[in-house]
């Protein structure tokens, strides 16, 4: 079944077709940074992350794609659980942003089947 994701980013509607992107692991070796953000199962609130901690280790210069994921704990239909990685992902977009980070910096993914609650920070270069 193939899923098609409209997101109002600022004034802007992004359209994505969910079923072709695999996901992104926060422990590959590729060279690229990767930080991850752990939720609460079925909620949009952060387990046991300090936001000072998360900040402190990214720089405000990079680019970065924020990967949100829905976890084995988390329970509903296809559409509620990929909105609730698409709102995982936005969360940590907004706390970047209230941070000082350039919203044209950040993009978001959302992914519906992961094994953790959390989102993936992966740093895209200057």
């Amino acid at each position: 079944m193939k899923i098609i994701i409209i997101i109002l980013v600022g004034f802007a509607i992004v359209a994505f077709n969910a079923t072709s992107y695999s996901g992104v692991d926060d422990k590959q070796d590729d060279g690229l940074s990767r930080t991850a953000v752990y939720f609460k199962p079925g909620t949009f609130e952060l387990a046991k992350q300090n936001i000072e901690e998360l900040i402190s280790g990214l720089s405000k210069t990079k680019r970065y794609q924020i990967y949100g994921y829905t976890g084995e704990e988390d329970k509903g239909t296809e559409e509620e659980l990929l909105s609730m990685a698409a709102h995982r992902a936005n969360v940590v977009r907004d706390i970047l942003i209230q941070n000082g980070f350039s919203q044209s910096r950040l993009t978001t993914m959302p992914y519906n089947k992961g094994k953790e609650c959390k989102a993936v920070l992966v740093e895209m270069g200057e």
